[in-house]
């Protein structure tokens, strides 16, 4: 891979202390020229020197100005992170390196690449921008427990796959299809999960993710994956499903998103006939009344084929 060349570099080493996200690293300018990064590099570049002890290096070469940064905090908004920078010349790289243990959830815009460093995640951006314009790198955090290398390829399998339905927005989707139900019905939607999850789907079905959604605010945090982090909701519409206050808020939230996108990103599938506030009768459902919980997990794979 041939190094980056932006204008000037930023890359910060995060780290949560008292419950709070800092971040230490480093600031590179180069006048007038721009810089050279290696990021790629396995064994330190001749002629160069270590970003945050080697998570990437930049060639010297006259002009070229180095800032420790001590000590900073991103922005905090809406339970996300946020990096303002000015980019100078041909624009600004951002390099972030995961806390110890987390990974990152729903990038904006995308990276550029991600790779396991010294067994945390780092990774890279290049926001759009040339000299003076001010960029912005946003980033959610969420603990991680598993493979590192399985994580580096998770995340970058989104990355590369960008163009064909894994991001929306810039955002990296968690799920392919999140289940938005009434308790009452859950003896039916459990046997479509299960199948969904034995055929590989990734699939937001809440008895799946009790441990990690443990302590999380439910209000913000189910907002956001019915709204940002799958490729479509089924909603499983039943007299029960009318009078939950948990399942309007879904339900709120999905329709966010089908407003903005103007596509199909809902999927009814009824129970029974109730009227749902905001479900037009015009829009084409699956009656559960003839279909098993296998047909109906079969219909959602080839849905998503179609992605």
């Amino acid at each position: 891979m041939s190094p980056e060349e932006p204008g000037n570099l930023v890359a910060l080493d995060l780290e949560f202390q008292k419950g709070r996200l800092v971040c230490k690293g480093e600031r590179i300018n180069s006048t007038p020229n721009t810089l050279t990064v290696s990021w790629y590099s396995l064994e330190p570049p001749d002629e160069s020197f270590p970003i945050c002890e080697g998570v990437a290096y930049v060639y010297e070469m006259p002009g070229i100005e180095r800032k420790q940064i001590r000590k900073a905090r991103p922005r905090v908004v809406d339970s996300r992170y946020v990096w303002r920078d000015v980019a100078r010349g041909e624009g600004l790289m951002l390099i972030l390196i995961m806390p110890s243990g987390y990974t990152l959830t729903d990038p904006d815009p995308m990276p550029v690449e991600a790779k396991n460093f010294n067994d945390r995640l780092a990774l890279f951006w290049m926001p759009e921008g040339k000299n003076g314009v001010n960029v912005q790198v946003e980033w959610g955090l969420e603990e991680f427990q598993g493979d590192m290398d399985s994580e580096e390829k998770r995340i970058n399998d989104y990355i590369r796959n960008s163009g064909k339905g894994s991001i929306h927005g810039g955002v990296s989707l968690r799920y392919d299809v999140a289940f938005s139900y009434a308790g009452e019905d859950r003896q039916y939607v459990e046997q479509v999960a299960s199948i969904l999850k034995d055929s590989g789907v990734r699939v937001f079905y809440d008895k799946y993710e009790a441990a990690y959604l443990w302590g999380k605010d439910l209000y913000v945090h189910l907002a956001a994956i019915y709204q940002k982090q799958s490729k479509y909701t089924v909603v499983f519409i039943s007299e029960h499903y009318k009078k939950k206050l948990w399942t309007s808020r879904e339900l709120q939230s999905a329709q966010a998103r089908a407003f903005a996108e103007s596509q199909e990103y809902i999927l009814p599938a009824r129970f029974d006939n109730t009227e749902i506030p905001g479900m037009l009768p015009t829009i084409s459902y699956v009656n559960l009344k003839n279909t098993s919980p296998d047909e109906l997990a079969q219909m959602i794979i080839q849905k998503l084929r179609l992605k």
